[in-house]
């Protein structure tokens, strides 16, 4: 064989062998499944039932989240079939944006942050288009459910951004008040989270966490 053709036929395998190499890497190794695909609905007595369904499975977790407890495999398993209820019924009723705030709330529990924030940050921009004056609540606990997500990412000065702009709808929430007082205890400033705490006290006085932040500082300056 004459060099030029030798070069040639060296050329075209290592070519051959980099689109097999490349087919391979796209086609050789399967995605795994979305384990947060959507269910399917199809009509309104499916929805119905996606909804209830999706409320039970939430709120047999969400009270263990706001008591710091751990989650067990049933916990997620829940969690993750109410994402896949909810974002169903965002699909079949695109109109109504609550499903995603409590899909958010549930990607909250299960610490995955960077997703909650997509949820809630979408929920902010497609309930600002409606314009309702009866998700004003619903607005707020958006900005105090972000307050959270960015908070476990220690990203506080966003964290802090974001619950302000749930206390400047609803000032007197213990809820954003001890979120508030959190972010306070973790910027190094004690004083003024347990000024924080202790109004929260004051509006919810079985605010557990606000009476923790206290008892915290409480601790800390007797050890001073």
């Amino acid at each position: 064989m004459r060099p030029k053709q030798l070069l040639l036929a060296i050329g075209c395998s290592v070519l051959l062998t980099l689109a097999i190499l490349v087919l391979f890497e796209f086609f050789g190794h399967p995605k795994p499944p979305n384990p947060y695909k959507a269910v399917e609905i199809t009509d309104e007595a499916g929805y119905k039932e996606a909804n209830k369904e999706a409320e039970a499975f939430s709120s047999a977790v969400f009270p263990k989240v706001e008591l710091s407890e751990p989650l067990d495999e049933t916990d997620i398993s829940n969690l993750t079939k109410a994402i896949r209820l909810y974002d169903g019924m965002l699909a079949y009723k695109p109109g109504n944006p609550l499903p995603g705030l409590t899909a958010g709330e549930a990607f909250l529990a299960l610490n995955k942050n960077n997703h909650a924030i997509e949820r809630f940050q979408q929920f902010l921009i497609e309930i600002k288009l409606l314009n309702d004056p009866r998700l004003h609540v619903a607005r707020a606990d958006a900005h105090y459910l972000l307050s959270k997500a960015y908070f476990n990412l220690h990203d506080y000065p966003t964290s802090l951004k974001e619950v302000n702009k749930a206390l400047a709808l609803y000032p007197n929430t213990a809820t954003y008040l001890t979120q508030e007082a959190s972010l306070y205890l973790q910027m190094n400033q004690p004083e003024k989270a347990v000024e924080l705490a202790k109004k929260a006290l004051k509006i919810d006085p079985s605010e557990s966490h606000a009476k923790g932040i206290i008892s915290l500082v409480g601790s800390a300056n007797q050890k001073n």
